[in-house]
């Protein structure tokens, strides 16, 4: 099935800081997003300015991996995991 290359990259999304708090506005409402505390970080923008903004997922997309839809199902998914009440 894999054959020689055993290594994939998984399908997923790639979104903002602020799609992300848009999203959680979307799906837990204004209060739980006004939670946010807005502090620079060196060590974690260092990480994730070397992240690469999109990935090549075709090989995991034809054996039948599939990734989320958007970051607000990440989100929902979330909370149905860990029954958090957001309302």
């Amino acid at each position: 099935m894999l054959g020689n290359q055993r290594v994939l990259n998984l399908p997923g999304i790639s979104v903002s800081v602020d799609e992300m708090v848009a999203a959680l506005r979307e799906v837990a409402g204004d209060v739980v997003a006004k939670r946010i505390v807005w502090q620079p970080d060196a060590r974690v923008e260092k990480i994730v300015g070397s992240w690469p903004e999109r990935w090549d997922t075709a090989r995991a997309e034809q054996l039948g991996a599939r990734g989320d839809r958007n970051f607000a199902d990440v989100i929902r998914s979330y909370i149905a995991d860990e029954g958090i009440q957001v309302r």
